[in-house]
């Protein structure tokens, strides 16, 4: 059951990451960061369900948390090439810089979940051999951080899409952010789904 959700979340997020490549993004750094981004969340998804790859979680997680914090850092500049300017009928900068958070939020939240399904892992091994509870009392707050975490920005995905839709703007933007979104917020809930 759990390889069908880690697999079925590939799906989602091979939308989501199509779509951060066709969103506009005002400034490039952010958009390059933003496609860098929904690469890494898709490959990282991909080692953790079929193991493909070979690259270590946390190797997969501390890239996804620079990505995370280079692009905190670039929506934190008032300006040059991460600036927020909004263009005429795009419904503001603010919508542009809460997407480029949600990302941000995604990747962190991502690498969370590939953390916590090592440690998960490693928790249940230890329980079959009798090791104590120490460990499997760490691994539930951990995973209790992790799912309250994913239910937040599951949380802030659906209010930033109605953001979105009230916003104005290209009819074709607001379909594809709110495309983004939605798949990446469906990713998310089946990959912590593998924890319930």
């Amino acid at each position: 059951m759990t390889e069908a959700l880690h697999l079925g979340a590939l799906v989602p997020a091979a939308v989501g990451a199509c779509c951060a490549v066709g969103a506009r993004r005002p400034g490039r750094l952010r958009a390059v960061l933003g496609i860098v981004g929904a690469a890494l969340m898709l490959l990282a998804m991909l080692d953790a369900a079929t193991a493909v790859l070979g690259v270590p979680v946390l190797v997969w997680a501390g890239l996804l948390l620079a990505v995370a914090v280079a692009s905190a850092a670039v929506v934190a500049r008032p300006s040059g090439l991460g600036a927020t300017a909004a263009r005429p009928g795009e419904g503001g900068g603010h919508v542009h810089g809460a997407m480029a958070l949600h990302g941000s939020l995604g990747a962190v939240v991502m690498a969370m979940l590939l953390v916590a399904m090592t440690v998960h892992g490693a928790s249940a091994d230890s329980a079959s051999h009798a090791a104590g509870g120490a460990v499997h009392s760490g691994a539930t707050g951990i995973l209790s951080l992790v799912l309250a975490s994913a239910a937040g920005y599951l949380v802030f995905g659906a209010v930033l899409a109605w953001r979105v839709v009230r916003a104005g703007g290209p009819r074709a933007q607001r379909v594809l952010a709110v495309t983004e979104l939605t798949s990446m917020g469906l990713s998310t809930a089946l990959m912590a789904a593998t924890f319930v």
